[in-house]
C-alpha cells in the first residue's frame, strides 16, 4: 500500500508561483505605448494601491494552494467601500486630544472561496460558469454583529424580517 504523499510538492508548487507572479512591485505592471505612458503609471498606481490595501497576494496564494490540490479555484473580485482610518488628527478639534479621522476607500476587493463552502452548477465545465452556468454561490456563518454590520452596509435594506432572523438563533441548541 502506498500513500500519496502531496503536501511538500502542493507546498513547492504554490512557493514557486508567488515567487514569480507575486513578489514584484507593482503587482500587476501595466504595459502601453509610449504616448501613453503617463495613464499606464496612473492606472498601475490604483491597481497597486488596490492590492496592498486589499491584500490581493494572500488571497491569490490561496487560490494557487487550491488549484494544485484540487485543480479547481474559485475567486470573487467585487467593488467595496470601506472606512479605514488615516493617521491625522484634527487640531482645529483641540490641541490636547486627538479626534481620528475616516477616509472612505472604494475599489476592487479579491477574496478566495473556500471550496468546501462553494457550490456551482456541476453540468458545464468550470471554466464556463460565468456564461453557461446558472448558479454559483457559498455558504458563509456570520457571527450576529457581522451579520449586523453586513446588513447596515447594504445600498438597499430589506428590514422586514431582519428582527425575526436574529430572534430565530443560529438552529443548534441556541
Amino acid at each position: 500500500l502506498t500513500i500519496p504523499v502531496v503536501f511538500p510538492a502542493v507546498e513547492a508548487a504554490v512557493t514557486y508561483q508567488s515567487s514569480v507572479f507575486l513578489t514584484g512591485t507593482p503587482l500587476f505592471p501595466v504595459v502601453a505605448a509610449p504616448e501613453f505612458a503617463n495613464d499606464a503609471l496612473q492606472m498601475e498606481t490604483v491597481i497597486d494601491h488596490e492590492a496592498t490595501v486589499g491584500g490581493w497576494r494572500r488571497e491569490l496564494m490561496m487560490l494557487f494552494r487550491d488549484g494544485f490540490k484540487y485543480n479547481l479555484g474559485a475567486l470573487e473580485c467585487d467593488w467595496q467601500a470601506t472606512v479605514t482610518p488615516v493617521l491625522e488628527t484634527d487640531l482645529s478639534f483641540s490641541q490636547t486630544e486627538g479626534k481620528p479621522k475616516e477616509v472612505l476607500f472604494e475599489g476592487n476587493h479579491i477574496e478566495r472561496w473556500d471550496l468546501y463552502n462553494t457550490f456551482f452548477d456541476s453540468r458545464v465545465a468550470p471554466r464556463d460558469i460565468p456564461t453557461k452556468g446558472e448558479f454559483c454561490g457559498r455558504v458563509k456563518l456570520m457571527s450576529r454583529i457581522e451579520l449586523k454590520s453586513f446588513i447596515a452596509r447594504l445600498p438597499n435594506k430589506m428590514v422586514a424580517n431582519v428582527v425575526r432572523a436574529f430572534e430565530s438563533g443560529i438552529g443548534y441548541g441556541t
